[in-house]
């Protein structure tokens, strides 16, 4: 009798497993489906955006950052187009010192969120655009100023007007420029050479 009994409540544990497994199973099955969904709904997201810039107008200079490694400080503004007020009031604040950002070697982007970005006053791509932005984590609709060092790192990110003084205290106080400094002095004792 004993044995009628536990052969009994074996065979229900097993039917017990049995349904567990298969409801893992199904479980399983629900989490991998939904995962693929999702990857194919961001493929298809990735794509239809590229598609979009490649179909942009391409006019315009192809840049990226790395282009100017070592060589120049780069100065980005983020804004929503050029009719922002912040950017303007930005722009005419840069713009009235060229000699200051050319001492510095400071090439200045400019990245709208509609309209055609520009570097020093040119159109560069829309590619080139998006590329900007991805690198620096900035949409373009959000007012932002990023100082890029000519080691490439970020040396300074604001989200508000950014005055000449603060720029360039913040430059001036780099190991690198304050070599560049020296050097010039030193060049300028020994005859200019």
């Amino acid at each position: 009798m004993q044995d009628v009994a536990r052969h009994t409540t074996d065979s229900q544990l097993k039917t017990r497993r049995n349904k567990t497994r298969i409801r893992n199973r199904t479980g399983m099955k629900k989490v991998i489906l939904l995962l693929a969904i999702t990857v194919l709904a961001y493929t298809a997201t990735f794509s239809q955006e590229k598609s979009e810039i490649m179909n942009q107008d391409q006019s315009g200079l192809e840049i990226a950052l790395d282009d100017y490694h070592w060589k120049n400080r780069v100065l980005v503004l983020f804004a929503s187009s050029r009719e922002n007020e912040q950017y303007k009031t930005q722009w005419d604040e840069f713009a009235a010192d060229e000699d200051g950002l050319s001492e510095r070697d400071i090439v200045l982007i400019s990245i709208f969120d509609q309209g055609k970005s520009r570097i020093n006053g040119q159109e560069i791509t829309a590619v080139s655009t998006e590329t900007i932005k991805q690198r620096l984590g900035e949409s373009g609709s959000r007012f932002t100023v990023i100082l890029i060092g000519k080691d490439g790192t970020t040396k300074l990110r604001k989200h508000e007007i950014l005055s000449v003084v603060e720029l360039y205290r913040t430059i001036d106080s780099m190991p690198m420029r304050q070599r560049e400094m020296r050097d010039r002095t030193s060049g300028s004792e020994d005859g200019g050479s």
